[in-house]
Order: C-alpha cells, then sequence, then structure tokens
C-alpha cells in the first residue's frame, strides 16, 4: 500500500524527523505551517503557555525558539543562531521594539535611523526581518558596549556590534547618517525609536527617508516629547529618583527644564530640538500618510498628578496636552509625493521666547 502524504509526515515525526517547511526568510509561521512550527508553538498550549509563547521578548527560551520559527532552518539562518546572543538581547531588552513591531518588519528590508550599538538587529532577524541596516553618527562597531534598556545603564554585551553584524548576516551598520547610504539603497520599512527629538535637521532626515523607502514603504517612530516632566533627559527620570537636596535637578525636576537658563540653553544645543507635538505632526504629514498616530501620557512615575496650577500657569505657553504627553507613537505610509506646504516650518522657540510670545 502506497503510504500517504500525511501518514508519512506522521512517520518522519516520530523518527524525529521534521519535514523541512518552505518560506522565504522573514515570512511569519502559525501553528499550523508544519512540524517544525508545531513543535515550538503547540497547538494545544494553555492560556498560560500561549502567554509565555507570544512575550518572547521577555523569556530568553521563548525567543530561542522564535528565532527558528521565524528563520526556519536552512544553512544561512542558522550561521546566525547564537542561543547566547539571544538570552543576552533578552536580559538587556534589546527584543522589545522588535517584538512590538514584528508584523511590520517581518519579511522586509529595515533602516534603522539612529540605532545606536546596532545590537537591536539581533532582534530584527529574530523576528524575521530580510535585512537590517542600522546607521549612526556615534556607532561604535568595534566597542563591546550596549545600553541596558530596562535599567538605562550601559553594560557590556559579549559581542561587538561588528561581530554580531558578521556573524547574523543581512546586517549592516553604517556610522554616519541617512545621506551616507547609497543612493540606490531602498528599503520597506524605516524606524526611529526615541532618535526624533535629537535630530536638528528633522525635515531633512523625513525628507532622505522619503527618499529611499518603497513606494508605501512604512515609517514607525516613537518620540519622547520635550515638553513632558522628563523631557529633558537628565536625571531625575522618574519620580522615585527626585532628590530635593540635588541642585541640579533642581534645575530640571516638575518642568524646570521650561524655564529659560542661559545653562540649560547650552546643555540642550544639539541634543534636543524641542519641536512641538502639532510641528510634527505636520512635519509628518508632509511626507507620509498617517495611519497611527497615539499620544501616550505621562503616568504615576514619570510625573502625573505633579502639573499643579502653579505649574501650569508659570508654563501658560504650553497646552497642557504637550506637558503630559510622554510620547508619540507614530505608523506612516510613503506619500507618493510631499504635500506642499504655505509656509516653511518655523524652528522651535526656546523656552524663555515661548513664555514671553504667551503672556503677550
Amino acid at each position: 500500500m502506497r503510504p500517504t502524504r500525511r501518514s508519512a509526515e506522521a512517520h518522519a515525526h516520530r523518527r524525529g524527523g521534521h519535514t523541512r517547511v518552505r518560506r522565504g526568510l522573514g515570512e511569519s509561521a502559525d501553528a499550523s505551517a508544519g512540524p517544525l512550527s508545531s513543535a515550538l508553538m503547540p497547538a494545544s498550549e494553555t492560556p498560560l503557555q500561549r502567554l509565555y509563547w507570544r512575550h518572547y521578548d521577555r523569556h530568553p527560551a521563548a525567543a530561542i525558539a522564535a528565532y527558528l520559527r521565524y528563520n526556519g532552518l536552512r544553512p544561512r539562518a542558522l550561521r546566525g543562531f547564537r542561543p547566547a546572543w539571544i538570552r543576552r538581547a533578552v536580559e538587556l531588552g534589546l527584543l522589545t521594539w522588535p517584538h512590538r513591531i514584528a508584523p511590520d518588519v517581518r519579511g522586509r528590508d529595515v533602516l534603522d535611523v539612529g540605532c545606536g550599538s546596532g545590537l537591536e538587529s539581533i532582534g530584527f532577524r529574530l523576528v524575521g526581518a530580510r535585512r537590517y541596516v542600522g546607521v549612526d553618527p556615534r556607532l561604535a562597531a568595534d566597542e563591546d558596549r550596549v545600553k541596558n534598556q530596562r535599567t538605562l545603564i550601559y553594560e557590556a554585551f559579549g559581542a561587538t556590534p561588528r561581530e554580531v553584524a558578521r556573524r547574523l548576516g543581512g546586517v549592516e551598520l553604517v556610522r554616519g547618517s541617512v545621506a551616507d547610504l547609497p543612493d540606490g539603497e531602498r528599503f520597506d520599512v524605516a524606524l526611529l525609536h526615541n532618535v526624533t527629538e535629537h535630530l536638528d535637521d528633522l525635515e531633512g532626515i523625513f525628507a532622505a527617508i522619503h527618499r529611499r523607502l518603497r513606494p508605501r514603504g512604512l515609517v514607525l517612530f516613537n518620540h519622547h516629547n520635550f515638553y513632558c516632566w522628563n523631557g529633558h533627559h537628565e536625571q531625575p527620570k522618574t519620580v522615585a529618583e527626585v532628590d530635593p537636596t540635588d541642585e541640579i535637578q533642581k534645575r530640571f525636576v516638575d518642568w524646570n527644564h521650561l524655564d529659560g537658563d542661559e545653562w540649560k540653553e547650552k546643555r540642550y544645543r544639539g541634543r534636543l530640538n524641542r519641536i512641538r507635538l502639532d510641528e510634527l505632526r505636520e512635519l509628518t504629514d508632509r511626507l507620509f500618510e498617517i495611519r497611527e498616530w497615539r499620544e501616550l501620557p505621562i503616568d504615576e512615575r514619570r510625573g502625573a498628578g505633579r502639573l499643579t496650577p502653579e505649574i501650569r500657569a508659570r508654563h501658560a505657553a504650553y497646552t497642557v496636552r504637550e506637558l503630559t504627553t510622554q510620547a508619540v507613537v507614530c505608523r506612516a505610509r510613503k506619500r507618493a509625493a510631499p504635500l506642499q506646504r504655505l509656509a516653511p516650518l518655523a524652528p522651535p522657540a526656546p523656552p524663555d521666547a515661548a513664555a514671553a510670545a504667551g503672556s503677550r
């Protein structure tokens, strides 16, 4: 009797073998995609197991399984398979952002603007990005040092970004800006994770990204709002870190960073562009069709409840929305051609000038 396909697959499974799943690198797999994914993501999983698998950014074993699930067992994927790196990436929170936007990057060519160390490339390759190019003017490819995204403290990773990129495959790290990429480079997705607030020429960067995206390409960014409680990027970053005896903190805490001060002006220059929320939305909308725009409010850890009437009156030049929005999450598609604007976008006014304008 000639064996059926189902009986042959069952026989292979009993012997411990796996039928090869034919799919491109980065294409998503579900629980019915074949024996490999069935073994890694059982169809009969309990609700607790399902929660565990979905949050592979927090569980090393689940993250290791996710790498195999989304990349398969082909030689190229196995060459970049380093369980120790995946475990370390989970510890450092380097999978959080890739995990959050995985459906938008899986199977696609990704440009990461302001990539920092570039080690989030591990997360993007893990979730199935076809190609990852990270650019950053301060990229130190031969330095084993990365910011722990959970503690915000710099630590050793265990390998340099250059070593990681070489081993992973499909990863390129560029010290420079988007403008330094070859003219012919094209991507499906561009990312800016807590980068937009640091760019002096945000309009120019957005234009360069627009040129390098393929038609209907995506831009995703997370913007840390300068005008929120900890928008200064200094200490304290949380209410728990407030030290009433610290004279430096007093310059920034409880929206004091919005007061005009020459010392703070020098400190911010070249670090924070102070773009306002409506300006950011207008600039984005000129080049990209906004599909999602979420303004996330500050929470108790980051100043919610500390906006007193006195503070509000002192900063009347800013809206309550501006003062209490922690971050903006944006997802937008490339426009075929930029929208025309009646007047050029005005540079953000310094805090003292804005306050004076609001008092008139």
